[in-house]
């Protein structure tokens, strides 16, 4: 009885270890499908827009953990619009370095992380004579209100530098992250000699989100952004009425865990004004770590 009680919770043990065991890999897809509005380049066609579903976009995720609080991973970003136009942005590579949990009152953890990216300037961009893709993945970085110009700007290699912070849930708790995108122009896509292109592009942004759990496996969200365009990649059109730098957005969502290391997550976003002004998209991820 003994030896059986022992090798029970040998057992047990060797479970509950590997239950234990952090995250080694990381996979997420989230589409967005909304109506946009954004300014564009060229007297021609001083903004773009579409109507709701006409505008989407989708980012592939993935990253590996290489060291104990070391990740290196990816995105892939695309783009569709106008008549089921199609476009890919700009992939990415990225490093991130996670703190270990650091401890706030008796409950709460804040988990703390810093990270940098590069692009490849692969963003699709059309003919000097229609633009349509250009047009499809500036839709494309207006649905996510800016947040991620660096996927969606033809011409550039991205540059990436972040960091954020997340108090987990219990049930309060929060989000804060900071992103400093620099996108160095290396060809014109396509743009017209009319088109005021730079050589450097800046468009930093900054997003909160208060959390709340009342339950283990649903988390309910209300987040928050603005984003500035400090140093434009390419200036509006001098016909455009949407040449505002700064965008302040609004962002509440859901978030479901059905199952260890599975999450599922619905957002609604909205442009308050500025120069996306009716701007909305929905939002559906979905998420695995294992």
């Amino acid at each position: 009885m003994r030896r059986c009680a022992l090798a029970l919770a040998a057992v047990a043990g060797s479970a509950a270890s590997a239950a234990a065991e952090p995250a080694v890999v990381k996979a997420s897809v989230e589409l967005r499908v909304g109506a946009a509005a954004a300014p564009f380049y060229v007297d021609a066609l001083p903004e773009t827009s579409s109507e709701f579903t006409q505008a989407r976009s989708m980012i592939f995720a993935g990253s590996y953990r290489v060291a104990r609080s070391l990740w290196v991973g990816g995105r892939l970003p695309a783009a569709g619009s106008y008549s089921d136009e199609k476009a890919f942005g700009n992939p990415e590579a990225s490093a991130e370095w996670l703190t270990p949990p650091v401890a706030l009152g008796a409950r709460a953890l804040v988990h703390l992380a810093v990270a940098g990216a590069i692009g490849l300037p692969l963003a699709g961009h059309g003919t000097e004579s229609s633009l349509l893709e250009n047009r499809v993945v500036a839709l494309s970085s207006a649905l996510d209100d800016w947040r991620n110009p660096q996927l969606y700007e033809p011409g550039v290699v991205p540059l990436t530098a972040a960091a954020r912070a997340r108090i987990e849930p219990t049930p309060w708790g929060g989000e804060l992250a900071v992103e400093l995108p620099i996108m160095v122009r290396v060809g014109e896509a396509s743009l017209p000699d009319e088109a005021d292109t730079h050589p450097i592009g800046l468009v930093p942004h900054i997003e909160a989100r208060g959390l709340v759990a009342p339950l283990g496996w649903l988390t309910a969200e209300l987040g928050g952004h603005i984003a500035v365009q400090a140093v434009r990649a390419v200036e509006p059109a001098e016909r455009s009425e949407r040449s505002g730098r700064v965008q302040i957005g609004i962002e509440p969502g859901l978030c479901f865990r059905p199952g260890a290391g599975v999450s599922l997550t619905t957002r609604f976003s909205a442009a308050l004004g500025g120069p996306l002004a009716g701007t909305y998209a929905i939002g559906l991820g979905a998420a695995v770590e294992r």
